[in-house]
């Protein structure tokens, strides 16, 4: 769908909700966020009604963790002796390169964790991959990770959903009480406008286009003098809603080469 057509489209479903006629509808939505409030927070809870009410999606989730030492902060002397042994290594270590591809691919798997799979929220359930070798899985109200592809088991229950995981993100917005819209940008191809959003405490930015949420985005962060600053961001990305050519198996943790797939989605 071109940027024209999809703008035309949006305005149309403008036009249909408020009884506005085209030009004051176009007017409207290309003033974007001199957009008054009430008109916003109404858009994003008509595209969080439909996303939710949803049969399928494709997904990628992601964790962004940062950090940085403060400038008060002086090391113990553990961490002096392992900052020492750690130069030590990589001045004997022959091959810097493959240490250096080893050290991005642990931080890149621990520090930026990032799954992809599927997520049927009119059934309240998702799946992720991670890497190819773990998933986790919403079902029936249970939270569940383990090994990819092995067959669902309840030694694979660890606790109940977590609030900020890909369902727990979207119900979250169905509390929007503030929006303001922030610019344009484009989500895998489609044009979208951006959100920023308040719901009950929460604050997201999320990405909207005529019908869903395409780009949920949360950051959380806390610094100190001494400590330094750590923050943390999750990122939820949709996409391919209906995905009716993939059979998803809710038998086991998802394994996308054990359920038949030889890529990871959307790859």
């Amino acid at each position: 769908m071109t940027s024209d057509h999809a703008r035309k489209k949006a305005i149309r479903a403008r036009m249909d909700a408020s009884g506005e006629p085209y030009s004051v509808a176009a007017r409207k939505f290309d003033a974007g966020p001199a957009a008054d409030a009430q008109s916003v927070v109404a858009d994003v809870a008509a595209r969080v009604s439909s996303t939710l009410a949803s049969p399928r999606a494709q997904i990628m989730f992601r964790t962004d963790w940062a950090y940085s030492l403060g400038t008060e902060y002086r090391l113990n002397p553990v961490e002096r002796l392992a900052a020492s042994a750690a130069r030590a290594v990589g001045r004997l270590t022959p091959s810097r390169t493959y240490l250096g591809s080893v050290r991005e691919r642990v931080t890149r798997a621990i520090v930026h964790p990032q799954g992809e799979g599927f997520i049927e929220p009119a059934a309240g359930r998702f799946q992720l991959v991670y890497g190819g070798a773990h998933a986790i899985m919403q079902l029936d109200g249970e939270r569940y990770d383990g090994p990819a592809g092995v067959p669902l088991q309840d030694r694979h229950r660890r606790r109940p959903p977590e609030p900020e995981e890909p369902l727990g993100l979207m119900e979250k917005l169905r509390d929007v009480t503030d929006a303001r819209q922030t610019g344009r940008e484009a989500v895998r191809g489609t044009p979208c406008r951006v959100i920023a959003v308040t719901a009950g405490p929460a604050e997201f930015t999320v990405w909207i286009d005529d019908e869903h949420v395409r780009r949920i985005q949360t950051w959380s962060g806390a610094s100190s003098p001494r400590a330094g600053s750590l923050s943390l961001m999750k990122t939820l990305e949709l996409w391919d809603f209906g995905a009716r050519d993939v059979s998803v198996d809710w038998t086991r943790l998802p394994g996308f080469r054990a359920a038949g797939h030889e890529t990871a989605p959307g790859r």
